[in-house]
């Protein structure tokens, strides 16, 4: 998706704990998408 960055997945994840996400949004900076903002 154009304008898609990792940050995105933790606005639509069900965890209610970043720490449960943060491995998958590892994964995709390294796959070389944008982490985005993180806030």
């Amino acid at each position: 998706t154009p304008g898609y960055t990792a940050a995105d997945s933790r606005l639509h994840q069900p965890y209610e704990n970043p720490v449960h996400i943060q491995p998958f949004i590892d994964g995709l900076v390294l796959a070389g998408f944008p982490a985005g903002d993180p806030s």
